[in-house]
């Protein structure tokens, strides 16, 4: 059980010129407009659909990843990533700095005691499906606690920014996707903002295992919104700042090196999996 209450670099520049660029074979890029979803992506897979028929790039990868099955899926979840962060910040015009959503107004009717609670409460169980989710590999019950559009900053924990949860769940496949992960969220502060929108801030304690190759414990800082549609509360924005990391053996949990900068953590989990 999961008590109540979860990170690449951001990349340069403004626009999709400066990223690493990735083979595009016809199926891939098919693969990835559909991963994204048209309903989800319309300007996405607009602009996926003007590359594939243009044919401007010629992008190359030759990674190696030890736990990842299949070299045609990592292509296209390193696709469905790629595109996500470059051509949503970069195309789209979405910078880090401004990728937060504005905080929502406070709510100016009244809240009768009783709906605030079960909002409060449906909210708390909504994390708790999140890392009970993650950490069981669901991925298509994960993608239902998710606004369609929702924003993902991991910034604050060695990665990018995603638009979307397929490109958001794609990026969680390739990093922890083979690890053996255990979260717990804690002192959930959850507050309604309108009738429909919330905010909460969560503390974060986490283990993941690579294998036998590589232990973290890790401590953390969640600050999400939440939209209620169609009577069901779901994440719209989410951003997880590390506080700290320690490095432990995978085999019984005891700390090799404690306070290990983000950074290197990053470094040690790509060294393992490949780059993302």
């Amino acid at each position: 059980m999961h008590d109540m209450n979860h990170g690449c670099r951001t990349p340069s520049g403004g626009n999709a010129s400066g990223f690493k660029r990735y083979h595009r074979s016809g199926s891939a890029w098919t693969k990835a407009a559909e991963l994204l979803g048209p309903a989800d992506h319309p300007q996405l897979t607009k602009i996926i659909r003007d590359i594939h028929s243009k044919r401007r790039r010629d992008m190359s990868v030759e990674i190696h990843r030890r736990f990842l099955p299949g070299p045609s899926e990592r292509r296209v979840l390193r696709t469905a990533v790629a595109l996500s962060t470059a051509t949503m910040l970069g195309a789209v015009g979405i910078s880090v700095a401004n990728a937060e959503p504005s905080p929502s107004p406070a709510f100016p009717g009244v809240f009768s005691a009783t709906d605030t609670t079960a909002d409060i409460e449906a909210i708390k169980q909504l994390k708790t499906s999140y890392f009970a989710n993650i950490d069981a590999k669901n991925w298509d019950a994960l993608r239902e606690l998710l606004a369609p559009d929702v924003v993902v900053d991991t910034t604050g924990s060695g990665g990018p920014i995603l638009v979307g949860r397929d490109p958001f769940i794609a990026f969680l496949k390739l990093t922890i996707g083979p690890a053996k992960t255990h979260h717990q969220g804690f002192d959930p502060a959850i507050q309604l903002t309108s009738a429909t929108t919330a905010e909460g801030d969560w503390r974060l304690e986490d283990i993941l295992i690579w294998g036998g190759t590589l232990g973290v414990h890790g401590y953390g800082n969640y600050h999400d919104r939440y939209v209620n549609s169609n009577g069901k509360w779901v994440i719209k924005y989410s951003k997880l700042t590390r506080t700290r990391l320690d490095l432990i053996n995978p085999d019984d949990g005891t700390v090799i090196q404690a306070d290990v900068p983000l950074e290197e953590i990053v470094e040690k989990v790509k060294d393992i999996i490949g780059p993302w």
